[in-house]
């Protein structure tokens, strides 16, 4: 921080000083008090100034008791004169304190007004109490304190690896109204906290909350996880990343009275990705989904006519007798067993156990399958049919179909409560407990829904490829839409390890993308181990992702 060197005394200490001026100040009288201030020439706004007041500064205002004294300090003002680079300003007889009082020194970046009021910005401001001895010289020093106005983040390792544990170390450059770097020792202050000293503070603010980032100062931890005092450049400031659960968060160094931050620098960790332990290649996966063990993930594998999952590092697979081509696979929620219903891409529905059970059952149409619903309490599996029907599946093998108006054509289906799109009328579908379906339209035309996702707060969330935009259904019945980053190719909803649901997706770039109930969107792009196909929910509140090349297809994205 820039310190103001302040020389209080008697005529003797001020000899030396005088002696390099072109004209002496009045002289000081023995035993009161004088001060002394040297401002440095600012050779450019970045440059550092050590153990000296603000280059800018062009105005005092000293109080000494009843005492104040306003002046300009700038080359050709009365009492200030040249020295080498520097401009020296000597101020004899400002007040007479005895035995002690307090003074105080606040600077300006501009010249007094015509009234001789100062005017312009704090740079810097300091008060010590001071006790005066007659008859000889006191010399007192008074550290400033810096007015912090603009603040720069650097070398902070805004993507750490996701999945280790890491320090983030970061450096914080704290600058004046003028932009010249505040330099130690001293205290930073801030002009926003209405004359008094106020604390500049980091706050790191998570997405969402996890509790994953933790701040230490020279190696400290602070009491408060997201926050820590700003105490100056020479400190050792550092995040403390716990290596699991941001998906991002921002850095924030603020005050409590200035309504906004001084400066922000987001977090956003790289994705860590492990491969599933047992998983087939990569041509062989298309479909990930979470048991209710929070222990097996269950995925297709097209190209193998099979059902597979993953227990304890071991890979089970379940041929399908039809060899048929599977395309989803949604859990059945039965109590007491590991049950999913599954479709191809023959047209053809049936139910799956871990046991190795499978049964299959062929659709009157043999239409394409575009989605599943499972509903546990009449143990009955809803399916959309892109030739205008909605399917049912019961128990023994009971098949229904559901015929809706012409020129509909339903496609992706939410698994938790069965609502559907329906690219052909731009709208989003639901059923009753009667079977009748009903139709609203999106609010932006022609967007071709392509996904539905029950999302956090009892909200639905539509994918709306031909818009690139995502549809949030509020529980009020009111759509809010947000754009996003590329057209969005699947949806699902994840638990976090918060415990607060969030949405994710992928793109048409293979990137996965998470979203905030307010739309908020966070793009991870897997690099080598993409492009991401599909996502699902995994074990340890992972997200499962497909990927399309890799050298094994399904992977665990630690977001």
């Amino acid at each position: 921080m820039k310190r103001a060197l302040l020389l209080l005394g008697a005529t003797a200490a001020l000899a030396a000083c005088a002696n390099r001026s072109h004209s002496l100040p009045p002289a000081a009288e023995p035993g009161s008090l004088s001060l002394t201030i040297k401002i440095p020439a600012a050779t450019s706004a970045s440059a550092i100034h050590p153990a000296y007041t603000s280059p800018a500064t062009k105005a005092v205002v000293i109080r000494t008791g009843l005492t104040t004294v306003s002046a300009n300090v700038t080359p050709g003002s009365p009492n200030c004169t040249v020295s080498g680079s520097s401009t020296l300003c000597t101020f004899n007889n400002v007040g007479a304190p005895s035995p002690s009082a307090v003074i105080s020194v606040t600077a300006y970046d501009q010249p007094l007004n015509g009234s001789g009021a100062p005017q312009g910005a704090v740079l810097e401001s300091g008060a010590v109490t001071v006790t005066i001895t007659p008859g000889q010289v006191n010399n007192v020093n008074l550290t400033m304190g810096g007015a912090a106005a603009r603040v720069a983040i650097t070398s902070l390792n805004s993507q750490p690896l996701n999945g280790a544990p890491s320090d983030l170390n970061f450096r914080v450059n704290i600058m004046d109204a003028d932009g010249f770097t505040i330099l130690p020792p001293g205290v930073y202050s801030s002009p926003f906290g209405a004359g008094a000293p106020e604390p500049v503070t980091f706050v790191a603010t998570e997405f969402p909350f996890s509790d994953s980032l933790r701040f230490s100062i020279n190696g400290v931890s602070q009491v408060f996880a997201d926050q820590a005092q700003l105490n100056g450049p020479s400190d050792t400031y550092s995040l403390q990343y716990t290596g699991r659960g941001v998906i991002s968060a921002t850095l924030s160094v603020e005050t409590l009275n200035h309504s906004s931050p001084l400066a922000t620098a987001t977090i956003s960790p790289q994705a860590a990705f492990l491969p599933v332990t047992g998983a087939p290649p990569a041509d062989a996966s298309a479909v990930v989904q979470e048991a209710a063990d929070r222990a097996t993930i269950w995925f297709t594998e097209p190209s193998r006519a099979k059902i597979a999952f993953v227990r304890s590092g071991t890979l089970h697979e379940i041929s399908i007798p039809s060899g048929n081509t599977p395309t989803l696979l949604v859990p059945a929620g039965v109590p007491g067993r590991q049950e999913f219903v599954y479709a191809t891409a023959q047209g053809t529905i049936g139910f799956v156990i871990d046991d190795g059970t499978i049964n299959e059952f062929t659709t009157p149409t043999h239409s394409a399958i575009g989605g599943i619903h499972f509903n546990p309490g009449i143990f009955t599996a809803y399916f959309t049919e892109t030739v205008g029907k909605i399917g049912k599946l019961g128990l023994g093998g009971s098949l229904q179909e559901i015929t809706l108006p012409a020129g509909e054509h339903p496609t992706a289906m939410d698994p938790i409560i069965g609502d559907f799109v329906d690219p052909a009328t731009n709208s989003i579908g639901f059923i009753d407990a009667d079977d009748h379906v009903t139709e609203r339209a999106l609010p932006t035309a022609n967007s071709q829904p392509n996904g539905v996702a029950v999302g956090p707060q009892g909200s639905e969330w539509v994918t709306e490829g031909g818009a690139k935009r995502i549809a949030r259904l509020n529980p009020d019945g009111l759509f809010v839409e947000f754009p996003t980053q590329d057209v969005l190719t699947s949806i699902s909803v994840v638990t976090g390890d918060s415990g607060s649901p969030f949405v994710t997706a992928t793109d048409a770039s293979g990137n996965i993308e998470l979203f905030n109930l307010d739309g908020s969107e966070t793009t991870y792009n897997p690099g080598s181990n993409g492009p991401a196909t599909s996502v699902g929910e995994a074990y340890n509140y992972d997200v499962l992702y497909v990927c399309a090349t890799c050298p094994t297809g399904i992977q665990d994205f630690l977001y």
